[in-house]
């Protein structure tokens, strides 16, 4: 047992005493929960320093990028990624409250329209702040468009509220929970190889010339990611039933690798070679983005975890561009990492 040490809590009610002067207590309670949800994800020094160069690459590539814009291309751009955050930003409000109001410890508070506007005000105001921070790295002039985007998001999610699919979240659950058993089976391997065949067969595209090229590439590519999708809750209740990493991969990797296996030869006989490794390549990104998100889902909560996801994918891709070589090892290096650390998980509740 540790010792009282009065130091200690008098910041922690200090703390939390300002976080309910900012947007009350319903602020002040989620607030909680995000920085010890952000602690035990990032418990380790090896996440963290991961995390921050993820960060740092990003932010540096995306600066590289914008920069060889012109000024009107760069600011649509950050306009249309203000909004996105802004109604991202906005509908985890709105998911929250609702929370609150129904199951929450602190429903009196969320049923009150002032404590209600507190809350969003003050989450709204992170958001703005972060967005100026980003902005004044990437691209500091355009900092007035992002800001103004930003207010425009929830003005657009409250617009199109009434079409949120979350208003009917459990039977789209139960769907999509149903579309991707079926993705996992080899009859949709066979159906999506099948598919990129017909596609090749369109009229006014020719064999072997660009345009054939670049279809082939976008359509392996998204029958590929439909191949793939990951469902946080079924892994981790695979987890806790005693399955290991490499197993649970293995089940869901069976209808990708029969695509692959399947469409590489035909295009390789019907089209160029050219085409065919194309498609392995997709595939095997698809795979290697596939295993590192079920394992991410065994150690960390789904919003964590693909925080973690889209840091590595920043940094497999700026590698990609810098260093086409180095890539396929960093990538096999990231997922033996995270299988090291996913394994010992195994029949864990918690």
């Amino acid at each position: 047992m540790q010792p009282h040490n009065p130091l200690r809590q008098g910041a922690f009610i200090s703390s939390q005493r300002r976080g309910e002067s900012i947007g009350g207590r319903l602020f002040a309670f989620d607030r909680r929960i995000v920085l010890n949800g952000a602690r035990a994800a990032f418990a380790s020094w090896q996440d963290r320093l991961v995390s921050a160069l993820g960060i740092s690459v990003l932010l540096a590539a995306s600066r590289a990028w914008v920069a060889d814009l012109s000024w009107w291309t760069a600011a649509a751009v950050g306009s249309a990624v203000a909004i996105a955050v802004g109604m991202s930003v906005a509908r985890l409000i709105a998911s929250r409250l609702a929370f609150h109001t129904s199951d929450g410890a602190l429903a009196a508070d969320a049923l009150q329209g002032q404590a209600r506007r507190r809350y969003a005000l003050a989450w709204h105001g992170i958001g703005l702040m972060t967005m100026a921070v980003v902005t004044l790295i990437v691209r500091a002039p355009l900092l007035g468009f992002s800001l103004a985007s930003y207010v425009g998001g929830p003005i657009l999610a409250g617009a199109t509220a009434a079409f949120d699919p979350g208003r009917h979240s459990t039977r789209v659950r139960n769907g999509q929970r149903k579309a991707r058993t079926w993705a996992q089976s080899h009859r949709a391997g066979i159906l999506s190889a099948a598919i990129l065949m017909l596609t090749l067969l369109l009229p006014g595209i020719e064999r072997g010339s660009s345009a054939m090229m670049a279809i082939a590439t976008v359509a392996a590519t998204l029958l590929a990611l439909s191949l793939t999708g990951v469902d946080d809750e079924v892994v981790r209740f695979l987890t806790i039933s005693g399955q290991g990493p490499w197993q649970i991969i293995w089940r869901q990797a069976r209808s990708v690798i029969v695509f692959a296996v399947l469409a590489a030869p035909l295009l390789a006989v019907c089209a160029n070679s050219a085409l065919a490794a194309i498609v392995v390549a997709v595939a095997a990104v698809a795979l290697l983005l596939m295993s590192a998100r079920i394992l991410a889902y065994r150690l960390y909560p789904r919003r964590s975890a693909d925080f973690i996801i889209s840091i590595l994918c920043a940094m497999l891709l700026f590698v990609a561009f810098s260093m086409p070589v180095l890539a396929p090892v960093l990538g096999v290096l990231l997922i033996w990492h995270l299988s090291r650390r996913a394994g010992p998980k195994t029949w864990l509740i918690a």
